[in-house]
């Protein structure tokens, strides 16, 4: 099985971000897992995805937004544990930015970017999408430490803040961006609230 079966698939934003969801009957896709199974759950989801690699956040369980400029500068190949003595090894065709981070942004109209798949691999927590007009994406692990942090700030508020002030070729409103929430087991996982408190701040 490919796994194209069981890959709940959307198109959002005019159909400018293809979203794929994997649930429970895909089975776990962890990198510290002890089980080997995890590079054949990449090579499935590259398959559904129709891009030639992936690259995953390092998650910290921060606030921290990473912009991928250039994939082959920002990002190092990626590592799970293999099979025997807990020694981590590489994976095929995933990659990992070389910081810790709960989210990314990629510039979607990038000819080498489009063959790339960001894959946010949570628990019960929400995914948010931002998107930008000039095709810069964000794709924000949305965990409840993430959202609201206890140092006060917030990995949305963050990306919002890059798209205001550092955003390729020009600054945006907050306004001029479109907002996507969603994949999480329960809607009391998105941590919506603050988001939307957030956003009319």
């Amino acid at each position: 099985m490919d796994g194209r079966g069981i890959v709940k698939s959307v198109d959002i934003f005019d159909n400018r971000v293809h979203v794929r969801h994997t649930g429970t009957d895909f089975g776990i896709v962890n990198p510290m897992a002890t089980d080997p199974s995890f590079g054949c759950q990449i090579d499935r989801l590259i398959l559904a995805s129709d891009r030639s690699c992936i690259a995953a956040p390092c998650l910290g369980r921060g606030t921290k937004v990473t912009h991928l400029y250039d994939f082959d500068s920002s990002c190092r190949p990626g590592r799970a544990f293999a099979e025997w003595g807990g020694v981590r090894s590489l994976v095929d065709r995933f990659y990992e930015p070389d910081e810790y981070c709960d989210g990314v942004i990629i510039n979607t109209t990038d000819e080498a970017m489009q063959k790339v798949a960001i894959l946010m691999m949570t628990a019960d927590a929400g995914v948010a999408k931002i998107f930008a007009p000039n095709g810069e994406l964000a794709v924000l692990n949305c965990g409840l430490d993430n959202v609201d942090s206890s140092g006060g700030d917030s990995i949305v508020e963050n990306a919002i803040n890059y798209f205001t002030e550092r955003s390729v070729g020009k600054k945006f409103s907050p306004r001029d961006l479109r907002l996507v929430i969603g994949e999480a087991a329960q809607a009391c996982c998105f941590g919506l609230d603050r988001i939307l408190k957030i956003l009319r701040e």
